[in-house]
């Protein structure tokens, strides 16, 4: 943040953060040490760019809102966006975030049409440990963006300034 970030001349920059699932009864899974950076960021004024949090909107329910903080100013309101947490889903991961949820092979709908191989978003590896080439830690990530649709909106509406 500091390095690249923070030193922008305020000119149409964002940056999107996708918060944890917040609801009550995954909270306390989380090691504190993550949210430091988030309640930083959220804290610092006067950000020379736009900051933009997809978040619980509050910690009974997987909906989920966006809470902005436009350059060089404090937290606006919270927008709703029709979205919520998948269930059983905590966090996203680095790999998910350019994939939409209809992905073919990311994605959590199944195999493709001609079921020839293995659809990775929804593989939940099962069996004698140690077997797979593949370690089982990096197969339980989520291979897809729950809320793709809203970067694909923020894309489109910039591009269309």
């Amino acid at each position: 943040m500091d390095n690249l970030y923070n030193k922008l001349s305020p000119n149409n920059h964002e940056l999107v953060l996708f918060d944890v699932n917040r609801l009550s009864e995954v909270d306390s899974f989380f090691q504190e040490k993550n949210d430091l950076l988030l309640r930083r960021l959220m804290d610092m004024d006067k950000l020379p760019y736009t900051l933009s949090l997809l978040t619980n909107a509050n910690s009974t329910t997987r909906e989920v809102v966006v809470k902005s903080k436009k350059p060089q100013s404090g937290i606006g309101p919270e927008e709703p966006l029709a979205m919520e947490w998948p269930r059983k889903v905590y966090s996203l991961s680095h790999v998910a975030i350019p994939f939409p949820e209809d992905d073919p092979l990311y994605g959590p709908m199944g195999p493709n049409a001609s079921n020839n191989y293995i659809n990775i978003g929804t593989f939940s590896p099962r069996g004698e440990k140690d077997i797979l080439n593949v370690p089982t830690d990096l197969l339980m990530r989520l291979r897809y963006n729950p809320f793709f649709d809203y970067i694909k909106n923020r894309i489109d509406e910039t591009l269309n300034k």
